[in-house]
């Protein structure tokens, strides 16, 4: 899944084999015992397999239910459809931060170009989700970021750099015709819909 030399209709042929659209979202045995680590790896894949929708709640129903269950950090092992037993479990594991980089990279649709995010991609995931937010800071300064869902089936995006920043967007092009994109003077959108610059 990784190597991208794999033909699509296979990756295909093992999804369906491997994998549901609802939780627990695994038919692999081998998975019974769940752990931040293995479903961050799940969700990376689906990525480079072209199903973030599918990640996405993968992320939600694993990672939502410990925010649900009051949880303050990743435990080492965790499976939702179990009772959490702290004492069975180490309880802070940076494994498990993970959904981190996905929130920024796929779901804001914040990811890099270039070294040091002098040049990003821009794809949120509007199909899941109305609107989202972040903020990143770079080797070269921050990044602002905020879209939101408009009523003409778009988004309207607004983005912040205090430097110099190019946006290549890869917003489909029926999409990005119903968009709105305002941007501060430091933000050069490479493509997209209309600009506003502020």
């Amino acid at each position: 899944l990784y190597s991208g030399i794999i033909p699509r209709r296979a990756i295909d042929q093992f999804w369906e084999n491997s994998f549901t659209d609802e939780a627990p979202f695994t038919k692999l045995p081998a998975l019974d015992h769940l752990s931040p680590f293995t479903m961050e790896t799940l969700a990376s894949a689906a990525v480079n397999a072209d199903k973030r929708e599918w990640a996405y709640e993968l992320i939600k129903w694993y990672w939502g239910s410990m925010v649900q269950r009051g949880l303050k950090s990743w435990p080492e092992f965790y499976n939702p459809e179990l009772d959490f037993k702290p004492e069975n479990t180490s309880l802070c594991h940076g494994l498990g931060s993970g959904p981190s980089i996905f929130l920024i990279n796929e779901v804001a649709g914040l990811r890099p170009a270039a070294p040091g995010l002098a040049q990003v991609y821009l794809s949120p995931l509007y199909t899941k989700l109305d609107w989202a937010r972040c903020a990143i800071h770079t080797a070269h300064g921050y990044i602002k970021l905020e879209w939101l869902k408009n009523n003409d089936g778009g988004i309207d995006v607004t983005m912040d750099a205090n430097y110099p920043l190019e946006v290549i967007s890869q917003i489909p092009d029926e999409i990005a015709a119903v968009s709105s994109f305002h941007l501060t003077d430091n933000v050069n959108l490479l493509q997209g819909g209309p600009v506003t610059t502020t």
